[in-house]
């Protein structure tokens, strides 16, 4: 009767170790996807805010080579955001 108990002692505590065991293993494998997404979504936006500021220095450079007074500056559609909600009208600047 006490070899019994003992065995039952052993498989509990292994079925525990297993279960245990199983459970770090799919912690590590769910952590390794997610810092896996986070660093791609991290080098895209890094991607884009690089084309953000170089089309800001694009602009920039255009707005230097105008002789100041904007005559050769294109015709600018400006969106009045302060207006009414879903309202589309567009001033010509």
């Amino acid at each position: 009767m006490l070899a019994e108990a003992g065995r039952r002692a052993d498989f509990a505590s292994t079925r525990a170790t297993d279960v245990v065991h199983e459970a770090a293993h799919a912690t590590v494998l769910h952590l390794r996807r997610i810092v896996g997404a986070l660093s791609v979504a991290v080098v895209r936006v890094k991607r884009e805010a690089e084309d953000l500021v170089w089309d800001y220095q694009d602009v920039a450079g255009d707005l230097r080579r105008s002789d100041g007074t904007g005559t050769d500056l294109p015709d600018v559609g400006v969106v009045d955001l302060r207006h009414v909600k879903g309202s589309t009208d567009v001033k010509k600047v």
